[in-house]
């Protein structure tokens, strides 16, 4: 993984992290950092479209009774 330009607040490809998959195929990233050695971490959330998955809304029926149609 490494970094991307997208906001302007950091330059691209700074190494990040390699991601590496389980036994259970799940990715996981291990840091390019010495975490023993890092004494501030912050995560940034910049809510950029599309480089995520968006977790799905539920849907809910609302206001309705038995006697009601829709």
């Amino acid at each position: 993984m490494v970094t991307g330009a997208e906001t302007g607040t950091f330059p691209a490809n700074l190494p990040v992290g390699t991601v590496h998959y389980t036994s259970s195929h799940i990715p996981e990233v291990e840091p390019a950092a010495l975490l023993d050695r890092l004494e501030i971490v912050r995560i940034f959330d910049y809510g950029l479209n599309g480089i995520m998955a968006r977790k799905p809304r539920s849907r809910r029926r609302t206001g309705t009774t038995d006697g009601e149609r829709r």
